[in-house]
Order: structure tokens, then C-alpha cells, then sequence
């Protein structure tokens, strides 16, 4: 059902806001544009913008028109999909593979904005109220958990993070967040098992590779260190700090030709 409950949901939106005699424009926002962009080429009142769906909390809309695409297959089987506030849902075999959500408050936008302006104190109260309104709220809960990473409140994040794991289990993002908290605290073995959890679930996951790296320098581990920043760059050649580290953890052994080479390469990207 690859996005095909997108054609039925947008021609459902199309006459709900009809009905609504919704005349003034409407932001509506989907994980696939083209399609919808298409079939509400004829309602100038409609601007399509095109989200991610674990991030659409971040985006300032209306309305989301969201196909059962990207989304892990833990929630596809069981709550929070459709997510809250959905008033319109595309069934196959009472099987849904498509939903209308209509948006009845933005604090999380409110939120995700005031963290980006690093007016956390906002962005936390912001935040937390999204979360109060739905706890299933991933993009609201993984940005109270950058809040507090980015704040040094660590064991707040650990907490958060933890929270968000019973909502999206083997989340990455949320597990390299809670990595790092656990790194700040200098709880480095708890941190290399979340980092390695990372890469179980998404091999492809860079900052894992890169965060272990950086566990094994402080655990004055040279040579795994240096693997896991070859690792990183392995995964993303453009991946610029891991060329850093890297040339770091050769110059501290004296290996400066090589380090030179890895500056080279990080100076060109």
C-alpha cells in the first residue's frame, strides 16, 4: 500500500474543508508532497508542505495527510498509529494506510522553535505541554530530551529519553541522546551499550560509530577509538568530525603523517 491511502485522504480533506466553508488558506503537510501538491493543484486556499513523520512536530500546519510509509513497523501494529487528533482514516481490510490529523494546538512547533532561538526555559514549558496534551508526541519528546542534553541536565535527560524508548522502542535518535547524557555523566560503560544498541538497530546510524569513539578516547582506548571513527567514516565519507577525531587520536600517538592526511581530508569537506 505504498502511498496509496494518500489520493482518497486528500480528496476527503478537499471536501471537509468544503463543507467547513474553509475559505482562508490552509497549511497542510504530508511525508509525500508530489502527490498531494497534484491533487490540490485547482484549491489556491491550500500549501502543501512535505514533512517527516517522527518530525512533524516541527513544521507549522494545519492539517497532515499521512501515508503508513517510513513509520516503524512497532507502531504501524499497534498505537499511537494513527497518531492523536486523526479525524479521517484510509482503511484497507480495516487495516489503516492513511489518515487526516487535524491540528488542534502547536506547542510542540512553539517549542521546536523557541529550542532552535535557544530560549530553552520557553522551549521546555512549550514542550511539556505538547507532551501533556499527547504523550505520544515523538518530535516533543525527543526535543525536551536535546533540551536537556544541551543544557548539561543529564539525568532529566536520561529520564525523558527513557520515556520517549516506551513510546518509539529502538528509536536511534532518542538512543544516541541517551548515550551522550549517559557520556556526560562519565558513565562510559552504560553509554558504549547504548551507542552499540544504535548500531543493532541502524547500522547506518553515523554518530553512534562516532560517539564510541569518543567513549574509547576517554577510556584512553587508542586503538578502538580509532576504529570506531574509521567506522563512522565508513558510513559517510563526509562525515567531517570523525576525520577530526581521528587525526586527534594519531597526533596524541605521534603518527602525525597520518593525522595530516585525516586534517587534509576534514579541511576539504
Amino acid at each position: 500500500y505504498y502511498y496509496h491511502g494518500v489520493r482518497p485522504a486528500t480528496e476527503w480533506l478537499i471536501e471537509y474543508l468544503k463543507k467547513n466553508n474553509h475559505q482562508e488558506e490552509v497549511i497542510v503537510a504530508t511525508n509525500f508532497a508530489h502527490t498531494v501538491k497534484y491533487y490540490t493543484r485547482d484549491h489556491e486556499n491550500i500549501k502543501v508542505i512535505y514533512i517527516r513523520y517522527y518530525d512533524r512536530g516541527n513544521s507549522d500546519w494545519d492539517y497532515a495527510i499521512l501515508a503508513n510509509s517510513y513509520i516503524n513497523p512497532y507502531h504501524l501494529k499497534r498505537n499511537p498509529w494513527p497518531p492523536q487528533n486523526t479525524i479521517y482514516k484510509v482503511k484497507v481490510d480495516d487495516i489503516p494506510v492513511g489518515a487526516v490529523v487535524k491540528r488542534e494546538d502547536k506547542s510542540d512547533y512553539t517549542g521546536y522553535q523557541a529550542m532552535q532561538n535557544k530560549n530553552y526555559r520557553f522551549a521546555e514549558k512549550e514542550l511539556k505541554e505538547a507532551l501533556s496534551l499527547d504523550p505520544n508526541n515523538e518530535s516533543a519528546a525527543l526535543n525536551l530530551t536535546t533540551i536537556y542534553v544541551q543544557t548539561n541536565q543529564n539525568d532529566k535527560a536520561i529520564a525523558q529519553a527513557n520515556k520517549l524508548l516506551k513510546v518509539y522502542p529502538n528509536y536511534d535518535k532518542a538512543l544516541n541522546l541517551l548515550g551522550i547524557a549517559y557520556m556526560n555523566k562519565n558513565q562510559l560503560n552504560n553509554a558504549l551499550a547504548v551507542f552499540n544498541r544504535i548500531t543493532e538497530v541502524n547500522p547506518k546510524f553515523v554518530s553512534a560509530y562516532y560517539n564510541m569513539g569518543l567513549v574509547y578516547t576517554r577510556m584512553n582506548n587508542a586503538k578502538q577509538a580509532l576504529n570506531y571513527f574509521n567506522k563512522a567514516i565508513e558510513v559517510n565519507r563526509r562525515f567531517k568530525p570523525a576525520y577530526v577525531a581521528a587525526a586527534n587520536v594519531l597526533s596524541n600517538q605521534g603518527q602525525t603523517d597520518q593525522a595530516k592526511r585525516y586534517m587534509e581530508v576534514a579541511n576539504s569537506l
